[in-house]
């Protein structure tokens, strides 16, 4: 829970620095004739910048999600694989693999080696 409350605000942090409204309390001043050069220039940086930091709020999030994923997905599989042993290594493994074929063969055996081989597959 105290992981998911802290993506979620470094989530909001990431998306207040790449929004433009974060600039909204800046005063801006009234371009004169020799700030025209300055001007272009200043609004080029705060492109290059406003790029970059929608580039790494990117990669944050991305890491983010995958840390997040990681985490539920191996709940949800540790909770099959001790109801429905060989389900729980499909759902970890994203699939049907020879670790499934061999987690439902130890099933329909003995229901307790399934569930010893697919606990050790997932947490392992």
């Amino acid at each position: 829970m105290k992981k998911n409350v802290l993506n979620l605000l470094v989530l909001t942090l990431v998306m207040l620095l790449v929004s433009p409204s974060a600039f909204a309390g800046i005063p801006i001043q009234e371009k004169s004739p020799t700030q025209d050069q300055s001007v272009v220039v200043t609004q080029e940086k705060t492109k290059k910048i406003s790029k970059l930091k929608k580039r790494i709020a990117k990669k944050i999030a991305k890491k983010l999600v995958k840390e997040e994923e990681v985490g539920s997905n191996k709940i949800l599989a540790i909770i099959l694989a001790i109801l429905i042993p060989f389900v729980g290594v499909a759902v970890w493994q994203n699939g049907i693999t020879k670790d499934f074929w061999i987690t439902l063969l130890l099933t329909l055996l003995l229901f307790l080696p399934g569930l010893i081989y697919a606990l050790y597959i997932i947490l392992k």
